[in-house]
């Protein structure tokens, strides 16, 4: 039956999601966040007036948070100059001071684990106190590459914006279920689908 005569099929929204950031603390601060991505580079080969193309590696692409600067409870400025020191980065306000440099332990500790939940309606799971998790993408090894604290105008009456970048060695997404999206985990299975069978006739001319 097609799925527009189907009135309990629903999209995923980008209006429904939560971002989970430890150090920060607050989820209603957040106000945009962009997804994981990927690019896989490209390695030509050129046989004489040919080209074939082969995949190479896969590198996941920086996200982008954006999030609103709270004085009360806790001031966001100021959380993210704590992640910052936290990192490894100190003033040079001495020969000792000006040695501190930045780890990536120090870092992605000082971030922490951040997930990206997309969530349901609320009703896809019956007798739920509010809405459910559909997935959830987990960054591995995130850390901030870029923080902007945002312009005063006084022209605007908009909220105090922080935008901040975050790089990250990989992410995984894991389902409603507890399964990992396209691999086999402890957390349960999740197939992938594999490479179309040649048929008879393909097979006997190869």
């Amino acid at each position: 039956m097609a799925f527009w005569s189907e009135s309990g099929v629903e999209p995923k929204r980008t209006f429904r999601w939560l971002l989970k950031l430890p150090t920060i603390g607050q989820e209603w601060i957040c106000k945009s966040v962009q997804r994981p991505s990927w690019e896989t580079s490209m390695i030509p080969h050129k046989f004489i007036n040919h080209e074939f193309k082969y995949p190479g590696r896969v590198t996941w692409n920086p996200i982008n948070i954006v999030l609103v600067d709270p004085v009360e409870p806790i001031d966001t400025t100021a959380s993210m100059l704590a992640i910052l020191r936290a990192s490894g980065y100190n003033f040079p306000g001495d020969d000792q001071e000006a040695r501190s440099t930045i780890t990536k332990k120090q870092a992605t500790a000082a971030l922490g684990q951040i997930q990206i939940e997309t969530l349901g309606t609320g009703a896809d799971t019956e007798g739920a106190d509010g809405a459910s998790v559909v997935d959830s993408w987990t960054l591995v090894n995130p850390f901030a590459t870029s923080v902007t604290l945002g312009d005063l105008n006084y022209d605007s009456e908009d909220m105090l914006e922080i935008s901040f970048t975050v790089a990250y060695d990989y992410a995984y997404m894991t389902t409603a279920g507890g399964t990992k999206g396209g691999w086999s985990t402890g957390l349960g299975t999740h197939s992938v689908p594999g490479p179309a069978k040649s048929n008879s006739k393909d097979s006997a001319n190869s």
